[in-house]
């Protein structure tokens, strides 16, 4: 059976070694913003693994492969693409998913070819784009790749690879890129696609990756701040369809209190890009509910709004750094104006799969405590 493998790749020197590279561009990373003081211990080691990192690649690739494939619940990716960039890691837990990964060595993947349905060879140069359907993942992790066009002086039309798109996707880019000439793959259950020349971004660090979306955010939507054009400049976004462990346990409780103190409600998924970064860019101060709600403030704040998170706090205490890592990195570009609320789980020991309740006096505090700022 043909087999194919690839390097581990877990560094910039290291990957552009490897890779046999056509062009390389490296720019260093941005640092995080000193996190507020009452944040400073939960977040130290993600600020200081951040700025420590060797900084931005991108490349041009020759004779790259890559494998297009389904996951069990349907989502479609590219390997070794991973949502938080492209990077591989010497040991992760989503490697035993992969149905054709035939052995893994201390550097190396090995592939077993005959997994896949077709191959593909391209001759045309194209920029690999990725695709994850999960929306903080989607505008923070895939859609960055976009800034290989900008960084490698590529042609505007130059063809970008993204597994599919939804209605909502399709809206996000579309508003903050205009555009682009994606190569959607909608229709092939899985295929090796071996590409003469590949454009791709290496690694990209958080924070950078925000400030690239950001700058689209501005561009695009054409935001301003304008008197009387929202109810209340405090707002609180919500998530009614969360999964059960990031869901509010307690989220009548929660909306109730935050209406009598005069913020608008909003539903995260009930508007579109442009109508949410409108919203979301009037407010001095927004209550996020976990994970995904945060990501719209991330996004669209402007830059002298306050961030209320609640976020579970089997994620804030884990001992696993990983799970730190992935609960948390998202919010290095606004820890200095980000105060964190942990929510309880209701049984003996701190579960992911059960909902966390948030206590609304310490809501309460996170509020005049950033009111005062």
């Amino acid at each position: 059976m043909p087999k194919f493998y690839l390097e581990v790749i877990n560094q910039i020197s290291h990957a552009i070694d490897v890779i046999d590279t056509e062009e390389v561009v490296r720019l260093p990373i941005t640092p995080s913003p000193e996190p507020l003081q009452n944040n400073l211990e939960l977040v130290r080691q993600l600020v200081q693994g951040n700025n420590e990192e060797e900084g931005n690649a991108w490349i041009i690739a020759r004779d790259f492969s890559v494998a297009y494939f389904s996951w069990p619940n349907g989502e479609v990716t590219f390997f070794p693409y991973s949502r938080n960039g492209f990077h591989f890691s010497k040991v992760d837990y989503w490697l035993a998913y992969l149905p054709f990964l035939e052995k893994l060595e201390p550097r190396k993947y090995y592939i077993d070819l005959s997994y896949f349905n077709q191959q593909y060879q391209i001759k045309d140069l194209c920029v690999l784009v990725g695709g994850h359907h999960q929306f903080g993942h989607f505008l923070f992790d895939v859609l960055p790749s976009l800034a290989t066009i900008d960084t490698l002086h590529l042609q505007k039309d130059t063809p970008s690879f993204i597994s599919k798109f939804t209605t909502w996707e399709r809206d996000i880019a579309q508003t903050l890129f205009g555009e682009i000439n994606f190569l959607e793959l909608p229709k092939i259950p899985s295929a090796v696609f071996h590409f003469d020349r590949l454009a791709l971004p290496l690694f990209t660090s958080y924070q950078d990756k925000y400030a690239y979306i950001r700058e689209k955010v501005i561009g695009g939507v054409n935001l301003t701040r304008r008197p009387n054009l929202v109810e209340s400049r405090e707002i609180y976004i919500k998530r009614s369809t969360a999964e059960r462990s990031q869901r509010v346990a307690n989220s009548g409780e929660v909306e109730r209190y935050l209406k009598d103190k005069g913020f608008f409600i909003c539903e995260g998924g009930s508007l579109n890009c442009g109508k949410m970064a409108e919203l979301v860019f009037q407010a001095d101060l927004v209550v996020a509910d976990p994970i995904t709600p945060h990501l719209n403030f991330n996004a669209f704040s402007n830059d002298s709004a306050s961030l209320i998170s609640l976020i579970p706090e089997w994620i804030c205490n884990s001992p696993d750094q990983r799970v730190l890592n992935s609960g948390l990195a998202h919010y290095l570009p606004v820890l200095d104006r980000t105060i964190f609320c942990g929510g309880i789980n209701n049984e003996s020991e701190l579960r992911h799969d059960v909902s966390s309740t948030y206590d609304v006096d310490r809501i309460e505090e996170a509020i005049n405590k950033l009111r005062d700022r």
